[in-house]
């Protein structure tokens, strides 16, 4: 398990922070877990399940007093975003994992796993 704030500090590249796709297996008929987040001040947690094989992980890094709700503004680093999804570049790279589709074809997503509750 890795403390994101950790992790972030010890980055060099400017602006500090996560815009990456990371590979979490191949595409599955199941949704699997493959993400948890917790808060253990709180006891919060959120797990992702999914079919797919990558997921973007993206922490705001170029948001910079982004007007929000109740008069509050949105700083860096206050959130994270994970997309599950191919990789960006799966149409050229992965033959396996292909995000190609053929004429009359669709993606459906199914969503599912556990209601989140905080």
């Amino acid at each position: 398990m890795k403390d994101l704030n950790e992790v972030i500090k010890k980055r060099e590249s400017r602006p500090f922070g996560f815009d990456h796709n990371y590979r979490v297996g191949p595409v599955t008929s199941k949704p699997r877990e493959i993400v948890k987040l917790s808060h253990p001040p709180t006891g919060r947690e959120m797990t992702i399940l999914s079919d797919q094989a990558g997921i973007q992980c993206y922490t705001g890094n170029w948001i910079d007093k982004i007007p929000g709700k109740d008069n509050s503004n949105y700083m860096q680093w206050q959130g994270v975003a994970l997309e599950t999804q191919c990789y960006p570049d799966a149409i050229t790279v992965s033959k396996k994992d292909s995000a190609a589709f053929k004429e009359g074809q669709c993606y459906i997503l199914r969503p599912g796993g556990k209601p989140y509750k905080h």
